[in-house]
């Protein structure tokens, strides 16, 4: 645990070995993650954080004026933590109010809850539709699902492997964006790439998936995870 002024945090050290050096960003008000091409020791984090101290305590106070609130199947959710014997989500609809039991508190861990109960979301959708998007595709071998967090995309097709995955932070959008999503990768298993012939196809077994794509493209949320 760290401290400026006011402001206690914690900071996480992330390998990426693709970098020459490191870089940082505050993930929410508790959170400050380094990124460098090595494993940090103590020291190295102690200097990053004395000679940033600035720039940290801006983007803390900055961050910590935004309510702490989640996104889940396109409803938003304040958030309140609770540190309990059992580790568990309940949510409140009456209040709009997602409820993180944790035995641990802390935002990393209080993370992995989370995107734990994203990916069983997403499982229970999956398992709804499943059937039903393989008789539409008119698919006879079993497609195996993987979920993980994803910066940069929805989804992801391995069509030889017979793997689709899918990025963990879907299940913040609505049903219709999320089928959206599993439409289009199984729209893999016949077309690479994402060509005229691939969207023509796609049209054909999910209406309006193009319209439904720009408006995904557009939705930004601010979350505390």
């Amino acid at each position: 645990m760290f401290k400026i002024n006011d402001r206690s945090f914690n900071v996480i050290n992330k390998v990426d070995k693709r970098l020459n050096g490191w870089r940082m960003h505050v993930e929410n008000p508790e959170l400050v993650v380094i990124i460098s091409g090595y494993q940090l020791d103590g020291d190295d984090v102690l200097k990053i954080i004395n000679d940033h101290k600035r720039f940290i305590y801006r983007r803390i106070n900055v961050n910590n004026t935004k309510p702490q609130t989640l996104h889940l199947l396109g409803k938003e959710y304040d958030v309140k933590i609770i540190e309990s014997d059992v580790e568990n989500v309940l949510i409140d609809d009456s209040i709009n109010l997602f409820k993180i039991y944790t035995k641990n508190n802390n935002p990393a861990h209080n993370k992995k809850i989370v995107y734990d109960y994203y990916k069983l979301i997403l499982k229970n959708i999956v398992s709804k539709y499943y059937s039903e998007i393989k008789e539409i595709f008119n698919i006879d071998f079993d497609v195996k699902f993987k979920y993980k967090e994803i910066k940069t995309y929805y989804g992801e097709c391995f069509s030889e492997d017979k793997i689709i995955i899918l990025n963990i932070k879907d299940a913040k959008y609505e049903l219709k964006y999320i089928l959206s999503i599993i439409y289009h990768e199984f729209t893999h298993f016949y077309c690479h790439g994402h060509g005229k012939k691939f969207y023509d196809f796609i049209e054909t077994k999910f209406p309006n998936y193009k319209k439904l794509q720009q408006e995904l493209r557009k939705i930004r949320y601010s979350d505390l995870y």
